[in-house]
């Protein structure tokens, strides 16, 4: 065991055992000079066969009334075009746009992706489909609340419970707030949100492979 302790893995900090005569390079080499810059276009090379690519807005806040459906925009666009477009056409192993109310961020990824070029201009694509009139119907909606709800309303342990009111100021008001947003919304408001705070806006993307 002491002999174990004083050999720490290779993946910390970069570092390798002396003598080792292994040259390849972990994720730890890759990420330990990377600085991530709002706004920009980053690349981070791993020793992956596949590559995987994120492409983040800045949104709104929880509180804000736009929240709920940028919420129900990334339950819409993963099934109702991502899916199509990214998977099925562009052959990744998956990929999708979620929502993160509380930290105001709203993006669209894939993963195991031979296309990422092609794929980061899906997402540019997907905003624009979205905001388009017509393309967003009743029947999506429906599924989009169905998918948003079972995340919504899934169980929470008290101390997640704990940590969101502490971290976030998410109290029961303003759950039930965030909620009845999420019962209220047309698809004209997820149109308008879409043209808002995707189309015609800059992301930070982000490729690893």
């Amino acid at each position: 065991l002491p002999a174990f302790l004083e050999a720490p893995p290779a993946m910390r900090m970069g570092e390798q055992k002396k003598g080792d005569p292994s040259d390849e390079s972990t994720i730890g080499d890759a990420l330990v000079s990377f600085t991530p810059t709002v706004g920009a276009k980053h690349f981070v090379s791993v020793p992956q066969q596949t590559n995987y690519c994120a492409a983040s807005y800045k949104t709104v806040p929880y509180s804000h009334p736009d929240s709920a459906p940028l919420y129900l925009l990334g339950h819409a666009l993963s099934s109702a075009y991502l899916h199509r477009e990214v998977r099925e056409k562009g052959g990744a192993y998956g990929g999708g746009a979620s929502a993160a109310p509380v930290e105001g961020v709203f993006a669209m990824s894939s993963y195991r992706d031979p296309n990422v070029l092609k794929t980061i201009e899906t997402f540019k694509n997907a905003a624009e489909w979205a905001a388009t009139t017509g393309n967003l119907t009743a029947e999506i909606l429906e599924e989009a609340h169905l998918r948003a709800f079972k995340a919504v309303d899934s169980p929470l342990a008290p101390s997640s419970r704990g940590a969101s009111l502490f971290t976030g100021g998410m109290d029961d008001a303003s759950r039930q707030t965030f909620r009845d947003r999420l019962l209220d919304c047309t698809v004209e408001q997820m149109r308008v949100c879409a043209e808002k705070y995707l189309v015609n806006q800059t992301p930070a993307v982000a490729c690893g492979g």
